[in-house]
């Protein structure tokens, strides 16, 4: 599962895009993901950002956003979270609460 949370900066643009393409782009490379989650995810999040800053640019418009995204790999046996990678640009930040009891 891939959630994501994106908070736009001077306009909702940029927002707006990464909220369709980032997750079939992390699901794309879900392989990635699981080798090497940090690099994985840095990768993604640098190429949309050059893919929309060469967009905007064409424009000459001034959008941009804070992006908080989790992953979550399930166990296929159990279905339960064996996996958690969050990765976050911006003033975004992501805070893990767990219940018990």
């Amino acid at each position: 599962s891939i959630f994501g949370v994106f908070d736009g900066h001077a306009g909702s643009r940029c927002a707006e895009y990464l909220s369709k393409v980032m997750v079939p782009s992390l699901q794309s490379s879900f392989d990635e993901l699981d080798q090497d989650p940090e690099r994985a995810l840095e990768s993604k999040f640098d190429d949309l950002d050059n893919q929309f800053c060469a967009y905007a640019k064409t424009r000459r418009m001034q959008d941009g956003s804070a992006a908080l995204v989790a992953v979550v790999k399930r166990d296929e046996l159990t279905g339960s979270a064996s996996k958690l990678w969050v990765a976050n640009t911006g003033d975004s930040r992501a805070v893990i609460v767990r219940k018990s009891g």
